[in-house]
Protein backbone atom coordinates (compact mmCIF):
# COMPACT_ATOMS: atom_id res chain seq x y z
CA UNK A 1 0.00 0.00 0.00
CA UNK A 2 2.83 2.06 0.83
CA UNK A 3 4.42 1.97 -2.58
CA UNK A 4 1.36 2.44 -4.26
CA UNK A 5 0.99 5.45 -2.49
CA UNK A 6 4.62 6.51 -2.97
CA UNK A 7 4.06 6.13 -6.77
CA UNK A 8 0.90 8.11 -7.03
CA UNK A 9 2.63 10.81 -5.05
CA UNK A 10 5.57 10.88 -7.39
CA UNK A 11 3.12 10.63 -10.43
CA UNK A 12 0.99 13.79 -9.08
CA UNK A 13 4.14 15.75 -8.61
CA UNK A 14 5.84 15.05 -11.94
CA UNK A 15 2.82 15.69 -13.62
CA UNK A 16 2.99 19.78 -12.32
CA UNK A 17 6.05 19.40 -14.59
CA UNK A 18 4.18 18.42 -17.49
CA UNK A 19 5.85 14.48 -16.62
CA UNK A 20 3.41 11.94 -16.10
CA UNK A 21 5.17 8.09 -15.59
CA UNK A 22 4.25 5.76 -13.04
CA UNK A 23 7.23 3.71 -12.01
CA UNK A 24 5.23 0.72 -10.46
CA UNK A 25 7.69 -2.04 -9.01
CA UNK A 26 7.63 -4.87 -11.07
CA UNK A 27 8.80 -7.78 -8.24
CA UNK A 28 6.14 -10.24 -7.28
CA UNK A 29 5.69 -10.53 -3.19
CA UNK A 30 5.26 -13.78 -2.42
CA UNK A 31 2.48 -14.49 -0.36
CA UNK A 32 2.11 -17.15 2.96
CA UNK A 33 1.07 -19.94 0.49
CA UNK A 34 3.71 -19.42 -1.75
CA UNK A 35 5.90 -19.72 0.86
CA UNK A 36 4.65 -22.32 2.86
CA UNK A 37 5.06 -24.50 -1.17
CA UNK A 38 8.72 -23.92 -0.39
CA UNK A 39 9.10 -26.95 1.14
CA UNK A 40 10.18 -28.03 4.90
CA UNK A 41 13.87 -27.86 3.91
CA UNK A 42 13.98 -24.72 2.04
CA UNK A 43 11.51 -23.10 4.50
CA UNK A 44 10.59 -23.37 8.29
CA UNK A 45 8.84 -20.42 10.09
CA UNK A 46 11.20 -20.98 12.77
CA UNK A 47 14.36 -20.89 11.89
CA UNK A 48 17.82 -21.66 12.96
CA UNK A 49 18.24 -18.70 15.01
CA UNK A 50 14.97 -19.22 16.68
CA UNK A 51 13.25 -16.06 15.23
CA UNK A 52 10.02 -17.34 14.27
CA UNK A 53 8.54 -15.33 10.55
CA UNK A 54 5.13 -14.16 10.92
CA UNK A 55 2.61 -13.21 8.07
CA UNK A 56 1.27 -10.05 7.94
CA UNK A 57 -2.19 -10.75 9.24
CA UNK A 58 -0.48 -12.63 12.42
CA UNK A 59 0.97 -9.24 12.97
CA UNK A 60 -2.17 -7.51 12.84
CA UNK A 61 -3.72 -9.24 15.25
CA UNK A 62 -0.87 -9.27 17.58
CA UNK A 63 -0.38 -5.73 17.22
CA UNK A 64 -4.13 -5.70 17.71
CA UNK A 65 -4.06 -7.62 21.22
CA UNK A 66 -0.99 -5.85 22.28
CA UNK A 67 -2.91 -2.03 21.84
CA UNK A 68 -5.96 -3.49 23.72
CA UNK A 69 -3.55 -5.14 26.68
CA UNK A 70 -2.15 -1.69 26.64
CA UNK A 71 -5.46 0.34 26.79
CA UNK A 72 -6.61 -2.18 29.69
CA UNK A 73 -3.41 -1.55 31.86
CA UNK A 74 -3.83 2.00 31.59
CA UNK A 75 -7.37 2.27 31.97
CA UNK A 76 -8.05 3.60 28.30
CA UNK A 77 -5.66 6.43 29.33
CA UNK A 78 -3.60 7.30 25.78
CA UNK A 79 -1.96 10.89 26.42
CA UNK A 80 -0.05 11.37 29.45
CA UNK A 81 2.05 9.68 32.43
CA UNK A 82 1.54 5.80 32.60
CA UNK A 83 -0.94 6.26 29.17
CA UNK A 84 -1.17 3.20 26.92
CA UNK A 85 1.46 5.07 24.49
CA UNK A 86 3.76 5.62 26.71
CA UNK A 87 3.53 1.32 27.91
CA UNK A 88 4.08 0.95 24.25
CA UNK A 89 6.62 3.56 23.24
CA UNK A 90 4.90 5.19 20.43
CA UNK A 91 3.59 9.14 19.95
CA UNK A 92 0.34 9.52 21.65
CA UNK A 93 -0.96 11.05 18.39
CA UNK A 94 -0.18 7.66 16.35
CA UNK A 95 -1.84 5.34 19.43
CA UNK A 96 -4.92 7.29 18.75
CA UNK A 97 -4.86 6.68 15.22
CA UNK A 98 -4.39 3.44 15.46
CA UNK A 99 -6.97 2.77 17.91
CA UNK A 100 -9.43 4.43 15.66
CA UNK A 101 -8.24 2.32 12.89
CA UNK A 102 -8.72 -0.82 14.40
CA UNK A 103 -11.85 0.14 16.14
CA UNK A 104 -11.23 0.11 19.89
CA UNK A 105 -12.72 3.42 20.95
CA UNK A 106 -15.08 1.70 22.80
CA UNK A 107 -12.10 0.73 25.25
CA UNK A 108 -11.36 3.90 26.10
Amino acid sequence: MRELQNVVERAVIGAHFGILRFDVPTHDVPTHRDLQTCGEANFDAASSDGVEVLPAEEMKRRERENIIAALRRSNGKIYGACGAAELLGVRPTTLNARVKKLGLKHLL
